[in-house]
């Protein structure tokens, strides 16, 4: 199993996890006191206070749903692999649609 698949898979046993438990990561950011989205953001890269809010919340550890963030010790990994952290797709450049009409025009 290729690790994108792997990582795709894990992120969806914990959104299944916080489903049954009738909890979303908004309700886990407004109960830890943390920031919009940053329990979201916790499942798709490495954020700390994320990790531990989910884990507190599903009675767990954040070694046991993020394996791959950890050390064979349990020690968090750091720096983090550049792998752990999801890639962003870059903005596309808009087209300037009028200069494209007037040069359309002009031809």
């Amino acid at each position: 199993m290729s690790h994108n698949l792997r990582h795709r898979t894990a992120i969806a046993a914990i959104r299944q996890r916080l489903f049954v438990a009738g909890l979303t990561c908004a309700d886990i950011d407004r109960s830890y006191g943390l920031y919009t989205n940053q329990a979201s953001d916790a499942l798709f890269e490495p954020n700390q206070p994320g990790e531990n809010a989910i884990a507190n919340a599903l009675g767990t550890t954040p070694q046991k749903l993020w394996p791959h963030r950890f050390d064979s010790k349990g020690n968090r990994l750091s720096p983090q692999p550049v792998s752990n952290y999801r890639i962003r797709n870059q903005p596309r450049q808009r087209k300037n649609v009028d200069s494209e009409r007037q040069i359309e025009r002009a031809a």
